[in-house]
């Protein structure tokens, strides 16, 4: 069955908090997709959440962020279903690629990965590398290093149009900042706004911090990214600093963090390896598995 922002509630415990309320409050017409699957009995059975990416432009994707099989109804036949449906549904909408994200070690994980790739599924790709934080996070180079005099973080929600603007212009001009890092996607979650920074110097912005709220005990340090003319300075230390101490400060009922850097990101990877990973408690990493001309399939 189709699943839109009137029906979810049914499904909603099938995934994360924060997938729902795009769905709820936040799906846009057709750029969110859903599909849901009932047993006999009418209990919800699986579910599937997506959005569209570039529909009209060259290269249209459907990015699978969200796909669940309840566990007491695995292994019957729910998930292949909920395959067969979700590649229909991206061959009737056009789509070139099908792409599926997930991550190691999560709940059924493992099962769906595999029943993907035996499906014809490429990959998998690892796409990020995933810390994992329980409990307060205070490491010992916590406000050790400041920003130079030049430079000075804003509260992200303080980003005026005239900023935007000139992220839009000159990243259409220069490209300095990674398109996979872009803070301006239609993502499925609004950025947490208590400590999601950006980063000006001689007041121009040169790069950010950005985190969302996955549930009630959990922010994601989502994408922290720097000007390249700018990286290599000592500028991300602070920025991720003062983060973390917002989220100290202001969200101590909130005591678990995620930690996400893009593995095309070198630079911030190796920052992460000899900064972050090193007091985390779990380490996991986002991966994609995908069906590349699902619109020339047949069926």
């Amino acid at each position: 069955m189709r699943v839109d922002r009137d029906n979810l509630h049914k499904f909603r415990h099938l995934t994360f908090p924060a997938y729902a309320d795009f769905f709820v409050g936040k799906g846009r017409g057709t750029s969110a997709v859903g599909i849901g699957l009932l047993s006999p009995g009418g209990k919800p059975a699986a579910l599937m959440l997506a959005t569209l990416q570039d529909r009209h432009g060259v290269m249209p994707m459907m990015n699978v962020s969200s796909f669940y099989v309840a566990p007491e109804f695995r292994r019957q036949g729910y998930g292949t279903e909920l395959l067969q449906q979700t590649r229909h549904k991206a061959r009737k909408l056009g789509m070139m690629q099908l792409n599926f994200y997930y991550m190691t070690g999560s709940a059924g994980g493992e099962e769906i990965e595999n029943m993907l790739l035996a499906a014809g599924c490429k990959g998998p790709v690892t796409r990020m590398v995933v810390g994992k934080r329980k409990g307060r996070f205070e490491p010992p180079w916590l406000n050790m290093f400041p920003f130079p005099a030049s430079c000075r973080s804003f509260p992200w929600r303080e980003l005026t149009p005239a900023d935007r603007q000139y992220l839009v212009d000159i990243q259409r001009r220069e490209r300095p900042f990674p398109d996979y890092l872009w803070p301006f996607k239609d993502n499925f979650q609004e950025t947490e706004p208590i400590n999601s920074l950006g980063l000006k110097k001689n007041g121009r912005v040169i790069g950010w911090l950005l985190t969302h709220r996955l549930d009630a005990v959990t922010i994601r340090y989502s994408n922290i990214c720097l000007h390249r003319d700018h990286q290599g300075f000592g500028l991300a230390l602070p920025l991720l600093s003062e983060s973390i101490v917002r989220h100290n400060l202001y969200h101590r009922d909130i005591p678990r963090a995620i930690f996400s850097i893009f593995t095309p990101n070198k630079i911030m990877l190796k920052f992460a390896k000899k900064i972050l990973m090193p007091y985390m408690t779990e380490m996991k990493e986002s991966r994609v598995v995908y069906f590349d001309h699902i619109r020339h399939e047949a069926g």
